[in-house]
């Protein structure tokens, strides 16, 4: 039996069959994809940086929704704060997240919980 000079692992990406070896961030990487664990470490991560934006006492009043290309989803638990966000401080914020995530979050959309 002749050995493939390339393989599909179990997850389907290529690796060089004849070493076995591959960087231990593409395993990991690879393995949270697999298991849909990636989506769930990256809205983690969105919410830890919405919270450092934000501050404690806007971030016991909002969570962090859906991001769809660039805007990142707030829910707000009351109409005039939201009022507040849209209105006044949208500007604010948005930089800082921009500067939180490296410019992964451009803008921000507010929305009534």
């Amino acid at each position: 039996m002749q050995q493939r000079k390339w393989g599909p692992n179990r997850i389907g990406r290529a690796v060089p069959a004849e070493r076995g070896l591959a960087r231990v961030g593409e395993v990991l990487g690879d393995l949270l994809a697999a298991y849909g664990l990636s989506g769930q470490r990256a809205r983690r991560e969105l919410e830890r940086r919405w919270a450092e934006v934000a501050g404690v006492e806007l971030a016991s009043r909002t969570r962090v929704g859906r991001k769809v290309r660039g805007t990142l989803e707030i829910l707000v638990d009351d109409s005039v704060l939201l009022h507040e966000l849209a209105a006044f401080r949208r500007g604010e914020l948005e930089e800082k997240m921009r500067a939180a995530t490296g410019g992964r979050i451009r803008s921000l959309r507010f929305r009534l919980a």
